[in-house]
């Protein structure tokens, strides 16, 4: 259960890596995948 935390917490922190990225790049889709990754992270 602790694996899948951390796993969980990771994945959130790259999404909102990948939605800054894509926010400061005007990018939508990379915007998009970085806040589906916070999603599945937050679910995880």
């Amino acid at each position: 259960m602790v694996q899948d935390q951390l796993e969980g917490a990771a994945q959130q922190v790259a999404g909102k890596v990948q939605d800054a990225v894509g926010a400061l790049t005007d990018d939508e889709s990379t915007q998009a995948e970085g806040k589906a990754c916070q999603a599945f992270g937050s679910l995880q």
